[in-house]
C-alpha cells in the first residue's frame, strides 16, 4: 500500500466564528470535527516536509495526513491577553487533541510577512510574531513560505519570483533560529510560475530550495513511494462544507486506494 495508496493533503485558510467566506472558512467548531473525524478513522498527521522525503513513520495500522494552513490568518494561532494559547484557534484546538491522546502536532504552516491585510502578516499580534513561529516548530510542527507579500508568482518576473522565494525564507528562518530551514512553500493563488527552476536559486547570494511544493486542489496526493508523486506538484484538498468527510467515506468504501503505514517508510 505504500507505493500505490493516496494520502490527504488537506488545505485551510480561515478559521473563524463569522463566517463571512464559506468556501475559504471553518468554524472552530467545523475544525474541532474535522481532527476528531481524522482520529476516529484511523488517520495520524505528518508535516508537508516528511511527506516530500517520504517519512511516513506513522503508527501501525494508521494513515498519513497533512493538514496545511494558507495566509497565516489570526484564527490559525492566537494568543490571548494573558500569554496563553486561544484553545478556540486552529493551533489551540490540535494542542488539544494532541493532550487527548492519539493525535500529534505536526501540520504546515505557510506564512506571509509583509501585505496591506496586517491581520495576515504571521496570523496578526505582530509583537509575537517570533514567539508564535519558534513555538510552532518547538512543538513539532512546520513553518513553510507563502511568499513575503502573497504575489502570483505567473504574474511577477523571475527576479522578483526569486527575491520572494529567497527572502521569505531568510525571513521566517531569522525569526525562528535554531538553525531551522524553511523546505516548503505554498503560491499564492496556487498561481505556478512558467518554470518550476524558480523554486530552486539564489537571489544576491542567498541560496533557496523549496522540496515540496503544493497546489491549491486535485484531489488526493499520490504515495510519495510512487512513481507517480512530484515533490514540486503535491496536490491538495480544499476542506469546506463537507469535503472531508465525503473523502473519508470515499476511502472507507476504497481501501486499497488508502494509503496505509503499517511499517515506517523512507525515500531519499
Amino acid at each position: 500500500m505504500l507505493e500505490t495508496g493516496r494520502i490527504m493533503v488537506l488545505m485551510y485558510h480561515i478559521i473563524a466564528a463569522e463566517v463571512t467566506r464559506p468556501e475559504w472558512t471553518r468554524t472552530p467548531a467545523d475544525f474541532r470535527d474535522d481532527i476528531a473525524l481524522l482520529k476516529s478513522e484511523g488517520y495520524y498527521p505528518i508535516n508537508l516536509r516528511d511527506l516530500a522525503h517520504g517519512r511516513v513513520d506513522v503508527p501501525a495500522g494508521r494513515s498519513p495526513v497533512v493538514l496545511t494552513f494558507d495566509d497565516s490568518t489570526p484564527g490559525q494561532y492566537r494568543l490571548l491577553s494573558d500569554g496563553s494559547l486561544d484553545p478556540e484557534c486552529a493551533v489551540g484546538i490540535m494542542q488539544t487533541a494532541v493532550a487527548e491522546g492519539d493525535w500529534a502536532s505536526r501540520a504546515t504552516f505557510f506564512t506571509l510577512l509583509d501585505t496591506e491585510a496586517s491581520e495576515r502578516v504571521v496570523f496578526g499580534q505582530p509583537e509575537k510574531k517570533s514567539e508564535k513561529l519558534r513555538n510552532l516548530v518547538d512543538w513539532g510542527y512546520e513553518v513553510g513560505s507563502h511568499t513575503i507579500s502573497h504575489l502570483r508568482l505567473n504574474e511577477i518576473t523571475a527576479e522578483e519570483a526569486r527575491r520572494q522565494l529567497a527572502l521569505s525564507k531568510v525571513m521566517l528562518e531569522e525569526m525562528i533560529g535554531g538553525g531551522y530551514e524553511v523546505e516548503s512553500l505554498a503560491p499564492p493563488y496556487g498561481a505556478y510560475p512558467e518554470s518550476d527552476s524558480v523554486f530552486t536559486g539564489t537571489y544576491q547570494g542567498v541560496a533557496y530550495d523549496y522540496r515540496a511544493v503544493v497546489e491549491v486542489g486535485d484531489g488526493p496526493c499520490p504515495s510519495p513511494f510512487s512513481p507517480d508523486f512530484r515533490p514540486s506538484h503535491i496536490p491538495r484538498v480544499k476542506v469546506n462544507g463537507t469535503a472531508l468527510r465525503e473523502l473519508v467515506e470515499y476511502f472507507k468504501r476504497h481501501p486499497e486506494m488508502r494509503l496505509w503505514a503499517g511499517r515506517t517508510g523512507h525515500r531519499s
